[in-house]
């Protein structure tokens, strides 16, 4: 659900963008939320460069910066074709903390502004354990079989980036449908991040879709020069 980003903001060369989530849930990003594309402005392009002292960064290049004392936060990486630098924490300075904070202030700003991606998803199917109650389940798509692709529960486990099924056509837009509807709030409030599908033969699954963007590659990871992705063994 996360392989490319808890949230993350990408541009092309011809000022298009991809943000990512399109909702924040108070302080703490939602995993349910649309990706959300769009494109900036020539005066939007001028200050987010200028937010996100963009040409700093090549002093930085390759550096990793951490809190002192901190061992478990997250990574934020920033990169171009020409410089990166990832940092952990407060980023180690009063500026690396501004471009952070701006990034997520742009994040926000250009969701809004933005709309919902379209077309392909990838999901990660589960068999249900039997122990597992969630209400109501909806039918699993016709033209997918999740026999197929689904594992265990014991085996999700061993789910790692990469492993997504790549869903298009009707299929895919069904479960963007679920997934919103789920968000929503038409089910009532839920404590998980799984679509809960029931096949005709009676077998029932987690589910789990998200959508894609055009910086993907073919097993759905962006994959940024100098950044080292996790992915499955061959």
């Amino acid at each position: 659900m996360v392989e490319n980003g808890y949230s993350f903001l990408y541009l092309d060369g011809q000022c298009r963008y991809w943000a990512f989530p399109r909702e924040y849930d108070g302080s703490s990003d939602s995993i349910w939320s649309d990706v959300v594309t769009g494109k900036l402005t020539p005066g939007q392009e001028a200050k987010l460069k200028d937010d996100l002292s963009v040409i700093q960064w090549q002093a930085w290049d390759q550096k990793h910066f951490h809190e002192p004392g901190l061992f478990d936060a997250g990574t934020a990486t920033f990169w171009t074709p020409m410089a990166m630098f990832q940092c952990s924490g407060d980023c180690g300075s009063n500026l690396r903390e501004e471009i952070y904070t701006n990034t997520r202030t742009w994040i926000r700003t250009l969701a809004e502004q933005g709309d919902p991606v379209e077309g392909a998803v990838r999901v990660a199917a589960i068999i249900m354990p039997d122990e597992a109650l969630p209400n109501p389940l909806q039918p699993v798509p016709e033209d997918i079989d999740l026999r197929e692709h689904a594992v265990s529960f014991g085996d999700a486990y061993n789910i790692c980036f990469g492993d997504g099924i790549l869903v298009t056509g009707d299929v895919a837009d069904t479960l963007r449908r679920y997934r919103r509807e789920y968000y929503g709030g038409k089910y009532g409030n839920f404590d998980y991040r799984y679509l809960p599908l029931e096949a005709a033969d009676g077998q029932k699954y987690m589910v789990y879709v998200r959508d894609t963007t055009p910086p993907e590659g073919d097993n759905g990871l962006v994959q940024l020069e100098g950044i080292s992705t996790s992915i499955c063994p061959d």
